[in-house]
């Protein structure tokens, strides 16, 4: 069995920098429109059942749109650079911003 990230990182290895995109083609208008046209059929107590599903999916992308833009910050402008500058001394450690 391979070591895990963890037990790698502790033995000094380095993982390469990817840029982190996510896309998303998710809306909730387009839910609400099913839901208030009844092309989806569900009843009432079910359709206040989706709310808090709504409510999780959105905190996630939410979530995600911040990784994008820490993505877009830190990690794309310094893609061309070597791991090894982004960390401090120690290398577990990064540098400030990152």
């Amino acid at each position: 069995m391979p070591p895990s990230s963890v037990a790698r990182l502790d033995a000094g290895e380095m993982p390469p920098l990817h840029a982190f995109v996510f896309t998303t083609d998710y809306s909730p208008a387009t839910v609400a429109t099913l839901l208030q046209s009844a092309a989806l059929n569900c009843s009432t107590s079910n359709a206040h059942g989706v709310a808090p599903d709504e409510s999780v999916i959105r905190w996630g992308l939410s979530e995600h749109a911040g990784y994008q833009k820490l993505s877009d910050e830190l990690i794309m402008p310094n893609l061309d650079q070597d791991i090894l500058s982004l960390r401090s001394g120690h290398k577990k450690k990064l540098r400030k911003p990152f």
